[in-house]
């Protein structure tokens, strides 16, 4: 078992809930809104959040076509940045020392709905280059670098299964290896379903824990990753853990919540982790019980454990 180092310094998110972290943990927990919020919520037209929110930002007009996966997750990356508290004039320092590693499901499936539609229109003759450029499931990944001038490593995972671990194993391999010493992970998602969660953005920003702490950052929890399950049966890979203490075995752990939570319906099942490792690095609730908390994801011989511990001053 090998721990590595790394601290959750930010949040950013949007979603028909808003942008307020608060809110979305919240509602992510219980499943509730009010009646006028749910109807609200499903009134909003596949692509249309940032307009239906109000965001209004310069950096969402680099291309004369963004989809909205893209939006959505420029969006989220401001939020983050601005929760972990790095400037554009921070990375504009450093550029190189900055990542993204994005996981996405659909990808921009609006873009490519436009596109088949205009091939047919157009009986199979040439279509525009803009639309076709904004197809791929990478395109929001390369316009949240363009956005906020990052050029380290950038990575898009895409998929249907749970892409946690794999996003996180990435994370990891960036900070372990030296190559950057930030790397924004998370998710962005647009259309497909009427669940809240089908058009949703988050990023976390993740640290080296000694960069974290030399600039003097108000990091949150540390992760730790177990790459083989102790302490935690792969059958209880949906279950989440509380520990009083720090037994790097994870033994005596509680059942504190189940997965998936009542904002997690199909088909976004597939980033669970991710949507975990946000709601646990909220932290002040669980915080205040536990010194750390732990959940499995993935399957067979992929079970990944992650630990996220609370009070890291040491």
């Amino acid at each position: 078992m090998k721990e590595f180092g790394m601290v959750v310094t930010g949040m950013g998110f949007v979603s028909p809930v808003g942008t307020q972290k608060a809110d979305f943990f919240s509602w992510l927990r219980t499943g509730e809104l009010s009646t006028e919020k749910a109807a609200e919520c499903a009134s909003i037209e596949p692509g249309s959040l940032v307009k239906h929110l109000g965001i209004s930002d310069p950096k969402l007009k680099i291309a004369r076509y963004m989809d909205p996966v893209s939006q959505n997750a420029i969006v989220a990356l401001s939020g983050a940045m601005l929760d972990a508290g790095i400037t554009d004039e921070d990375i504009a320092a450093d550029p190189y020392r900055y990542g993204i590693v994005l996981g996405a499901a659909r990808g921009a499936c609006l873009t490519r709905d436009a596109l088949y539609g205009s091939l047919e229109s157009r009986r199979g003759k040439m279509v525009s280059g803009t639309l076709f450029s904004n197809c791929g499931h990478n395109i929001a990944g390369a316009m949240a670098a363009i956005a906020h001038g990052i050029k380290g490593l950038n990575i898009t995972l895409a998929g249907r299964d749970d892409l946690g671990p794999s996003i996180m194993g990435r994370v990891t391999q960036f900070l372990v290896s030296n190559r950057v010493h930030t790397v924004f992970a998370g998710f962005t998602e647009c259309g497909g379903t009427t669940s809240i969660l089908s058009e949703t953005a988050c990023f976390l920003c993740i640290e080296e824990k000694g960069r974290a702490v030399g600039r003097g950052a108000a990091h949150m929890p540390q992760i730790l990753l177990h790459r083989h399950a102790s302490g935690l049966k792969a059958s209880e890979g949906r279950a989440v853990f509380g520990f009083p203490d720090r037994d790097p075995a994870m033994t005596q752990g509680r059942e504190i919540m189940k997965l998936p939570l009542p904002g997690m319906t199909a088909p976004v099942g597939h980033y669970s982790s991710v949507l975990m490792l946000g709601l646990l690095s909220c932290g002040e609730e669980l915080g205040d019980r536990y010194a750390s908390t732990a959940f499995a994801a993935g399957a067979g011989y992929n079970i990944t454990i992650f630990r996220i511990v609370y009070d890291h001053a040491d």
